[in-house]
């Protein structure tokens, strides 16, 4: 048993090390070498869960299934590239089963892994964004820092708090003890719908808004347990520091380059593709919602560097920095089995 875990979490590292380097260097998570990872790692997984872990065969395909369509929704989302949906489905695939046992009746303990991966993520854009303000970073948000966006901040937060409890409360009617075995799960569901709320102009509008003020009342009138119960006070909590770090370093994920730089698959930011307005020159990007949904393909990439000698070409250009995610799903998933290791 110990060999084919040890071997699995080999795959896992070889792995991780070459899409690391390719995906700082060149921003791309390669098939083949997830193919190859896949191939090896199924010869390996049948030994494992036909000679020594048919106990855990359960957890491992219900933990596979769920973190597979958590993985597509999140690049279906935007939140981040199709090979790092491929990679965390393939890490998922190669990790020992054994290692999810936590003890608790928890349906998909691999959350925690992504609670570690998103962490890890997040504290490596705060980190980057206190080091580009200490060092005079120019700070590229839309909205300064003023009474009217302040006013604006926590109008937002009024609007995620309503819809966060709205949900936790209707997740709670229909799902009762299984909401409450697997709490971490169904926070970090929440809490990524209250910030994905955030990006949409149909939850703003105030039909929807008076929608869920009606579903909170309702709610509110059949539920048989305390309305806010500790757990659900430290998610809004949460979700208050998040908006505020969200506001931060989203002000600082930006990198201005020279405009003979650009490349096929980089982010436009508003401000880039506001000057392409006004110029003649063909084939230029002419919207931009700043996510992976619109990298820049090759043919407005020739049209950028067009551009730049037209009349309204400038050298430079401010792009959206890349989160390099697999690193950190790589290193999320070695701090998860470390921690498993200890625990046990």
């Amino acid at each position: 048993m110990i060999v084919c875990e040890c071997c699995l979490m080999a795959v896992i590292g070889i792995l991780g090390i070459y899409v690391t380097v390719t995906d700082i260097r060149r921003g791309i998570i390669k098939n083949k070498c997830l193919l190859l990872a896949v191939v090896l790692g199924t010869g390996i997984n049948i030994g494992y869960y036909t000679r020594f872990a048919e106990g855990f065969l359960s957890i491992y395909v219900h933990n596979l299934l769920a973190m597979s369509i958590l993985s597509i929704l999140l690049y279906g989302l935007h939140f981040w590239a199709a090979g790092d949906s491929k990679l965390l489905i393939v890490v998922t695939f190669l990790f020992p089963a054994r290692f999810y046992d936590t003890g608790y009746q928890m349906v998909v303990p691999g959350i925690y892994c992504v609670v570690l991966i998103f962490l890890l993520a997040y504290f490596y854009v705060l980190g980057d964004s206190v080091y580009q303000y200490v060092r005079g970073g120019e700070f590229h948000h839309s909205i300064k820092m003023s009474v009217a966006s302040i006013k604006m901040f926590l109008k937002q937060y009024a609007m995620s708090f309503l819809y966060l409890h709205g949900l936790s409360q209707l997740l709670q009617k229909i799902f009762s003890d299984f909401y409450y075995e697997n709490q971490v799960l169904f926070t970090f569901f929440n809490l990524f719908f209250a910030v994905f709320i955030q990006t949409k102009e149909i939850f703003r509008r105030k039909t929807a808004i008076w929608i869920v003020i009606g579903l909170n009342a309702v709610l509110f009138l059949l539920t048989e347990r305390i309305a806010f119960q500790p757990w659900m006070l430290r998610s809004y909590g949460i979700l208050f520091f998040v908006l505020i770090l969200r506001y931060f370093v989203s002000g600082y994920n930006y990198q201005e380059i020279p405009t003979k730089e650009v490349a096929k698959g980089m982010v436009l930011s508003y401000g880039t593709v506001a000057k392409f307005l006004p110029s003649r020159v063909k084939g230029l990007p002419r919207q931009t919602n700043e996510d992976m949904r619109c990298r820049i393909t090759e043919e407005e990439t020739r049209a950028i560097k067009r551009w730049e000698s037209s009349k309204y070409g400038e050298d430079t250009i401010v792009i959206v920095r890349k989160i390099p995610f697999a690193i950190f799903i790589i290193c999320g998933t070695f701090i998860f089995f470390g921690i498993r290791m200890f625990v046990s």
